[in-house]
């Protein structure tokens, strides 16, 4: 891939808005794709880092030329690919003793532009999913806590679940006061997404179905 760093300056660290205006320009000029990997320990910030840098890469200021369809489709994107991150935070992070907010699995965001820097669309692939942690190993996945403390109680009553101490998969780690507003965050993501209220319920009762089965105990006769 193309070297982002313009022989123009000399950083050898360049920030992210920098990164973004050499990607930018050379993606019109050389008509190369490019490629921006983020690496380095749990808690260094590369989610974050990430999110920033794919919100610079959409936004108009990026690129002041673009037409009025491409900030539209622009504003769109960034909406989508927000709402994605929070599902996926949810669904794929873990609380460890070193990170809150520990990720769990592997992400690439593609983002496709022409060759004079219109935006056409976006597409998100996930792997290297570490399955481990679902059942709390190293870190309970957030989404657990969040649909015991976001999910109405008439729900809870259906799907047979009562408070987080009841379930091995999630009592022994600390429980967060933003878990029920967090909860509610992934609701509105996935109506962003598309997902049908039958979708959703569909995936409560699956969470639920995990939380009961890890509260099976097995004995030798």
């Amino acid at each position: 891939t193309p070297n982002l760093r313009s022989p123009s300056t000399s950083l050898s660290h360049p920030y992210l808005k920098e990164v973004v205006v050499i990607a930018m320009n050379t993606l019109r000029n050389v008509h190369a794709n490019h490629i921006v990997i983020f690496h380095g320990e749990s808690g260094s910030g590369k989610t974050d880092n990430a999110q920033r840098l794919i919100s610079c890469l959409l936004s108009s200021h990026c690129n002041p030329s673009r037409s009025h369809q491409s900030h539209v489709i622009s504003a769109v994107l960034i909406r989508r690919l927000q709402a994605a991150h929070t599902i996926l935070s949810s669904f794929g992070t873990a609380q460890t003793p070193t990170n809150a907010t520990a990720t769990r699995f592997e992400k690439l965001t593609k983002l496709i532009f022409s060759s004079t820097g219109e935006v056409h669309g976006a597409q998100i692939e996930v792997f290297g999913f570490r399955r481990p942690h679902i059942v709390g190993k190293g870190g309970c996945l957030h989404i657990f806590r969040q649909l015991l403390n976001g999910l109405p109680r008439t729900a809870l009553w259906m799907m047979h679940l009562e408070g987080s101490r009841q379930y091995n998969y999630v009592k022994h780690h600390v429980a967060s006061t933003k878990s029920q507003s967090a909860f509610l965050e992934v609701v509105s993501a996935m109506g962003v997404i598309g997902f049908s209220v039958d979708s959703r319920n569909d995936i409560w009762r699956l969470l639920a179905a995990i939380l009961h089965l890890g509260n099976i105990v097995f004995r030798n006769k």
